[in-house]
């Protein structure tokens, strides 16, 4: 059971992108009154076939949870570092944060936070021995002794060296965190596809339910924030399609069709698997 706005508003994505996917274009469609009915969407094709389709999200769930934690504990202390004044700085461009791990900025060091923020940013700047890299300067662990509030919650800052000309507009925040990055294989994304395909073949056996055609529809779109990325040097979005499309076609079920849609930008659909007419 999803949820049934955003998985509306996916497969709404999906129609605007290819109304025609499943060979004809869908004269109507919409979702079962009744959330715990399948499958998901229930549509009605140009020459009048009665269509089902089955949604499932793509997603690694145990790093969207640690990544979904992460993130909330970014925002508790962006919020605690509260508006940020305009970057007025000689030499800095961006300050990226490194949070301690768990750490969480509790209220009533929100204050001194701030403050020790600004003053250990204004103190780096002036001090222009720091510069002399062309990628900027990094404020270690052990460098935030003078910064009590900081010294708690961080292991240290990342100073982006301002760049010829740049500049920002008012409000912009320029204090925040860097893109998650970490190591991993082409089965960090793939297992969790296959287990996807896998769970929606067994759970909804082979009954059929009155439809004419059923089609299974994986959408790709949360990962591409909470998730590694599915491609590395060697394995490719095309590669993960191709498997999963390998797994169904041993056994596809119920599903007459099946895809997997990348709702980010530039969309794109992949046809896993079409059952051969008898």
């Amino acid at each position: 059971m999803g949820d049934r706005a955003y998985e509306k508003s996916i497969f709404q994505s999906l129609v605007e992108f290819d109304r025609a996917f499943l060979g004809e274009e869908l004269a109507d469609w919409s979702q079962p009154l009744d959330e715990r009915d399948f499958p998901d969407i229930i549509a009605t094709t140009a020459s009048g076939r009665r269509v089902g389709l089955e949604l499932g999200e793509w997603l690694n769930q145990e790093e969207t949870s640690t990544s979904r934690s992460t993130e909330k504990a970014q925002e508790a202390m962006l919020a605690a570092l509260g508006p940020q004044r305009a970057n007025t700085t000689v030499h800095i461009g961006r300050v990226w944060l490194s949070r301690k791990p768990g750490s969480y900025v509790r209220p009533a060091d929100a204050g001194d936070f701030r403050d020790q923020v600004f003053t250990c940013i204004d103190h780096c700047d002036f001090d222009g021995s720091l510069w002399g890299s062309p990628t900027g300067h990094s404020v270690a662990s052990f460098e935030l002794a003078p910064y009590p509030a900081l010294a708690k919650y961080l292991n240290g800052l990342r100073l982006r060296r301002r760049k010829l000309g740049e500049s920002w507009p008012e409000g912009f925040d320029w204090i925040g965190f860097p893109a998650r990055v970490g190591s991993h294989s082409a089965d960090t994304m793939l297992q969790p596809l296959l287990q996807l395909v896998d769970k929606k073949l067994r759970h909804y056996g082979r009954g059929r339910s009155g439809f004419n055609h059923l089609s299974l529809i994986v959408f790709y779109n949360r990962a591409l924030f909470y998730n590694s990325t599915v491609e590395t040097l060697d394995f490719t979005f095309e590669d993960a399609a191709r498997m999963a499309g390998d797994l169904i076609s041993g056994d596809p079920g119920p599903f007459d069709s099946a895809f997997v849609f990348d709702a980010t930008g530039p969309k794109r659909l992949l046809r896993l698997y079409a059952r051969v007419a008898a």
